[in-house]
């Protein structure tokens, strides 16, 4: 454990699947049509080095209390893990993860397709990315839920799922570009979301899975 992979990967699908920590997932639901993949991690203590994809990694900490220290290229930061705790990490780099005791977690890989779509969706320019929000780790509970709820929803492998997915992952990118400051006018500062407000975003995307949402509507 520790070494990065030498083999080629296409996706995060593909590489929990049949990479070095395959022995480590639970659950993997790489999606029939869908540009994003969840899957449940059981680690043990140690070096996860990951091999860099074109796709934004999201990983909430459901179970844990150790040391971590991350690297994402030239970034370097350490932190202790706790339930709620959320990384992410960006595309088409290579990253490593030492952890000092036994986790579990909940991940989800965004294809940077699913990005361009909601750029497209928008009617104002957005960033490529998420700024320097990989650079620290932070609780945000709407995404915390909502990535929750889609591995529900994965493993419940209804016709309505995707929909549920698709609309899911729009609200969490619109929240993290909330969170990195870069949806938010000059001298105004971004207000956490209310338990009211997370539970109304995740009752509209109940009722309307037929709708094609947009950022507007979530927002």
């Amino acid at each position: 454990m520790g070494e990065a992979s030498q083999r080629q990967f296409g996706s995060f699908a593909e590489f929990w699947a049949d990479g070095e920590w395959a022995p480590f997932v639970e659950t993997l639901h790489p999606g029939k049509n869908s540009p994003h993949t969840l899957a449940v991690h059981q680690q043990p203590a140690g070096a996860f080095p990951d091999p860099p994809m074109d796709e934004f990694l999201l990983m909430v900490i459901t179970k844990g209390n150790r040391h971590v220290a991350t690297q994402y290229g030239g970034t370097r930061f350490e932190t202790k893990l706790s339930p709620g705790l959320i990384f992410l990490a960006p595309p088409n780099t290579e990253t490593n993860y030492e952890v000092h005791g036994p986790h579990r977690m909940v991940s989800l890989a965004i294809n940077t397709r699913a990005m361009d779509r909601f750029r497209e969706q928008a009617d104002f320019e957005l960033p490529s990315d998420f700024g320097r929000l990989h650079e620290q780790t932070f609780h945000d509970p709407i995404v915390e839920t909502l990535m929750l709820r889609m591995l529900e929803q994965a493993m419940m492998d209804h016709p309505v799922s995707d929909l549920f997915l698709d609309q899911a992952t729009n609200t969490i990118l619109t929240s993290l570009l909330c969170r990195s400051g870069m949806m938010v006018p000059d001298g105004e500062a971004p207000h956490p979301l209310s338990d009211q407000d997370i539970a109304k975003v995740a009752r509209i995307i109940d009722e309307r899975l037929e709708d094609n949402l947009n950022i507007a509507d979530l927002a």
